[in-house]
Order: structure tokens, then C-alpha cells, then sequence
């Protein structure tokens, strides 16, 4: 994943001959960072990139730049870090002189801004690397949880996106033709409506003469019920999938009908209206909760910074790979 464009990091990169080179970029991929360095830095040309040991976030902070590679020529040595407006190979020698005397005398307003600007990867538990992957795993499962509610599949197998919006005017056109079948005058022989739905009465005879009447919806109505239908009949496999761990909410709703288990319109008319309202009332249930869960989640997940998954996963990288890369180039 690339992060959000204007969003850099600054990478710190283990070089050849013990050396350290600072790399600002927008790239998360390690070994592009590598070339991206060698490409754009001389010294990285004769000193080759070894290892990414460390990054932060700085966005477009670009003095953040100047000021770490500061940081780390104080701790380690002029002649052996490079990076920002010190790339040169060659540091020409009045360069040199006037950053030994601003090294001696880095400014409390230096260092103040460089702690108050070293983002989540320089706090102390944040260089736990069990920490971060506690963090992690809260996150992913938030994140799949999410995914979970706000992806469902067609008849087809594809993934489709729900739209919280489009999913409730749905469900409520589906409400909306069931009570209209409720509402209609039965005593009709045939009765057509513009509302899409034919009410069909078959006249039997026998020892005695009977009534048998149903709905039929028009075929773009059909299309769309089905089409509904089958979104609702997905919506309530996500709700048990979201709740398989949660044996109370399993036993009490897992025999819940809904309007997915009864055609509606081709049942008898005389259907029981209470029977359907509890059909609608479980099928409402189960959608809003959903919608409910999915406004959760993403609540949840907005609260984490960008790009939150990748950073944390870079930290994970660096920390179980610095102390091997650092082992053989003793800085």
C-alpha cells in the first residue's frame, strides 16, 4: 500500500564502510528505498545501501530532514553520514567547519523540535516489537471486521461494496410491496395496479367451488426483489460470521425467519399479517445491525493516523532485522 500523496518518510540506511545515509521519501518499499537513495546520492554511489534500520513519518516536514541528519553527524561523525542539503561526497571545508561549531552548539530549539517531531516510531513502547504487534493485531481486527460487514458476495461469487443508504431504501421497497399485498382488495377477479404487482385469482371446482389467489411481481420488480433478496440472504450469513464466537447471540436468533425464508407473493393472501410483520421485523434486525457494526468500524478505524498498517508494519520490519544488520557494521 502507498501512502497518501505529499505523505514522506525519512528513512535512515545502513551504508558500506560503517556509513549512514537519510533518505526522504514517499516510497514504503525497502529495497526501493535502497536504489531510490543510490540513484539520487553520490555518496550512496561509492558507499552502497545495506539495510533500512529505522524510519519516521515527517510528511512534508522537509526540515525535519536537515535536522536528523544533524542529529545523527553529532552522534556519529561528520564524515560518516550524509543525507538532505549534506550529500555531497566531499564536504567542501568551510562546510565542515561551520557544522562542527553548530554540532558543539546544537540548539535547544533543535532538539526540542526534533523530539516533539519524531512521530509514534520514536516513543519508548513504540520500539517494543510484541507492542507493535499487539497494536497491529487490534487494528487488523477492526479493519477485517470491517471488511467483513462492508463487502458481500453475489451469486457469482464477486465481492461487491454495501452502501449503507442504497441497502436501507431497498429493504424498505421491499417493505413497502409486502404491505401493499396486505392492503389490496381480494374480492377482485383480476387485479393489475401500477405498483408493479398483479394479484391472480384461479377459480377450482369440485364437490365444491374455491378461491386460490397470489401476487405476481412484474418482471423488472421481479429482477430487483430477487436482486434484494439475495443482498438480505448475504447481510444475514455476515451477521452470523460477526457474532460465530458469541454462543448467546447464535442460539437466539439462528431460527429467526425473515422475509428471505417466505415468498410473500406467491403464499395464500390469507397469510397471517402478524406472521409477516415478525418476518419484517427479524429481517430488519438483522440488516440494521449490520449497518450499526459497519458505523462502528468505522469510527474505530478512523481513529488510527494514515497509513497506520504500513507504518507499524515498517517498525516490525526494522526492529526484527536492525540488531542482525547492526551486528555486522559496528557503527
Amino acid at each position: 500500500m502507498q501512502p497518501e500523496i505529499g505523505v514522506y518518510f525519512l528513512y535512515v540506511i545502513l551504508l558500506e564502510g560503517d556509513n549512514i545515509g537519510l533518505h526522504a521519501s514517499t516510497e514504503t518499499d525497502m529495497e526501493k528505498v535502497k536504489i531510490e537513495f543510490e540513484i539520487m546520492n553520490d555518496f550512496a554511489k561509492l558507499h552502497k545501501p545495506i539495510a533500512v534500520t529505522d524510519m519516521v513519518e515527517i510528511g512534508q516536514d522537509f526540515a525535519l530532514i536537515d535536522l536528523n541528519v544533524k542529529k545523527y553527524m553529532k552522534e556519529y561523525g561528520i564524515q560518516r553520514v550524509r543525507g538532505g542539503s549534506y550529500s555531497m561526497v566531499i564536504l567542501p571545508t568551510y562546510l565542515k567547519f561551520t557544522l562542527e561549531l553548530e554540532l558543539k552548539t546544537l540548539s535547544n530549539y533543535a532538539e526540542e523540535y526534533l523530539e516533539k517531531t519524531k512521530g509514534i516510531f520514536d516513543i519508548e513502547e513504540y520500539q517494543n516489537e510484541e507492542y507493535l504487534k499487539k497494536e497491529l493485531q487490534k487494528y487488523m481486527l477492526s479493519k477485517n471486521k470491517y471488511e467483513l460487514c462492508k463487502y458481500i458476495k453475489d451469486e457469482n461469487g464477486e465481492l461487491y461494496e454495501i452502501h449503507k443508504e442504497t441497502l436501507i431504501k431497498e429493504l424498505e421497497w421491499v417493505i413497502e410491496k409486502i404491505h401493499f399485498i396486505q392492503s389490496v382488495n381480494k374480492d377482485l377477479q383480476i387485479y393489475e395496479t401500477t405498483n408493479g404487482i398483479r394479484l391472480f385469482k384461479n377459480m377450482t371446482t369440485g364437490d365444491m367451488m374455491s378461491t386460490h389467489a397470489y401476487f405476481e411481481l412484474s418482471q423488472e420488480n421481479k429482477m430487483k426483489y430477487q436482486y434484494i433478496i439475495n443482498k438480505i440472504k448475504g447481510i444475514i450469513q455476515i451477521y452470523f460470521k460477526l457474532y460465530q464466537d458469541d454462543e448467546d447471540v447464535i442460539t437466539k436468533y439462528k431460527y429467526h425467519k425473515t422475509i428471505v425464508d417466505e415468498n410473500v407473493f406467491k403464499v395464500s393472501h390469507y397469510i397471517d399479517a402478524n406472521y409477516i410483520e415478525e418476518l419484517i421485523k427479524n429481517t430488519e434486525l438483522f440488516v440494521y445491525s449490520i449497518i450499526n457494526r459497519l458505523d462502528e468500524f468505522e469510527f474505530d478505524l478512523s481513529t488510527y493516523p494514515p497509513n497506520f498498517e504500513t507504518n507499524i508494519k515498517n517498525k516490525i520490519y526494522f526492529l526484527q532485522n536492525k540488531h542482525s544488520a547492526l551486528s555486522e557494521f559496528d557503527i
